[in-house]
């Protein structure tokens, strides 16, 4: 982590800034970058626009004294230039800011030295195949041809979610820079990577998008046991027991009560039917029983209930046994549907 965590990432921004166009570097760049290299890639893309604004503002403002506590707005003064080249080659971690500038020229040159090892780095060459700029997007496009073959498993791991999370979004180049990932020979690799051991995340929208296909099927069974995420424990587990993957296409509305005109939105899913093979099914039933997320094991008792006693003492004795509300009022209703009795309640 950076030092200096009191300041915002735009504050770093516009001190570096400042400091660049005045020409006065004095650790203000290396302070920026390090706040920027281990920024959530979320929230890199988010501040991309604040970061611009802040450039377009300091290059205006570079007249004044850093010592200035009170900066005037002129709009007919002109605004300080550099030459992005000769910045660029006399401090190569300048690009991390420059990327992010208000000048399409700047941006441009900036994409093309960017040191791209970090992961935010990564982040910020997909968001630059998607600029509104069509010569950058050409650049950024040709950067990432040329980078992305050399890439690890581990090194696209941290861009899965951020790539799948934002698919709905991409238009105009970054639907090619999508197909150049997709088709990377490590990106499944990647993947199944990010789904077992990341924790954050949109990772259950990913793994159901994922689920829309087959491809990822041979996969439910160990990210239900050994996923380090409940919720992709969760999805993978309800798709193996319920036999099918669901995922979210929209909403529709339901009416509450037509006399009053009361409606309200509800979730549309689509479906297709998984099949998996019988003894996956049970390593994964068992698995959900002895989940320490309740509503893992809420899946475990809803397939018994669907299921029956059949073969399944141990799985029905480990979940008798279970205190949390949820689990027991399925298994009140498994005892009332299966046997005719009721379960004392849980005291």
């Amino acid at each position: 982590m950076y030092e200096d965590c009191s300041k915002t990432l735009n504050q770093l921004a516009n001190e570096a800034a400042t400091a660049l166009y005045l020409g006065r570097l004095n650790g203000e760049l290396e302070r920026f970058q390090n706040a920027w290299s281990v920024q959530d890639l979320k929230h890199i893309s988010r501040s991309d626009a604040e970061i611009r604004n802040t450039d377009f503002y300091a290059s205006w403002n570079a007249l004044e004294t850093l010592k200035s506590k009170v900066i005037f707005w002129r709009p007919s003064r002109e605004r300080v230039t550099i030459n992005v080249r000769e910045a660029l080659a006399s401090n190569a971690s300048s690009a991390t800011l420059l990327v992010h500038s208000h000048d399409g020229y700047v941006r441009e040159e900036a994409v093309k030295v960017l040191d791209l090892h970090a992961p935010t780095a990564k982040a910020i060459l997909l968001l630059r195949c998607n600029d509104w700029v069509a010569p950058i997007r050409k650049t950024a496009l040709k950067r990432l041809r040329t980078a992305a073959p050399d890439w690890t498993p581990s090194d696209l791991s941290p861009l899965v979610s951020y790539v799948l999370g934002r698919k709905n979004q991409w238009a105009r180049g970054g639907e090619k820079a999508l197909k150049i990932l997709l088709d990377h020979p490590a990106w499944n690799a990647a993947v199944h990577q990010t789904l077992l051991t990341q924790v954050n995340g949109p990772l259950a929208k990913v793994l159901r998008g994922l689920l829309k296909t087959d491809l990822h099927d041979g996969l439910l069974a160990e990210l239900s046991q050994n996923a380090k995420s409940a919720q992709v424990r969760a999805v993978a587990t309800q798709t193996v027991l319920e036999g099918c993957a669901r995922w979210l296409v929209g909403t529709n509305w339901q009416w509450v009560d037509k006399t009053i005109s009361l409606r309200r939105r509800v979730p549309s899913w689509d479906k297709r039917i998984v099949d998996r093979p019988v003894e996956e099914l049970s390593a994964v039933f068992q698995s959900a029983a002895a989940d320490p997320i309740v509503s893992v094991r809420k899946l475990a008792a809803e397939h018994l209930i669907r299921l029956g006693p059949q073969g399944s003492d141990r799985i029905i004795a480990l979940l008798e046994q279970d205190r949390s509300k949820p689990v027991f009022e399925r298994m009140d209703y498994y005892r009332r549907k299966w046997f005719g009795d009721r379960t004392e309640e849980m005291t």
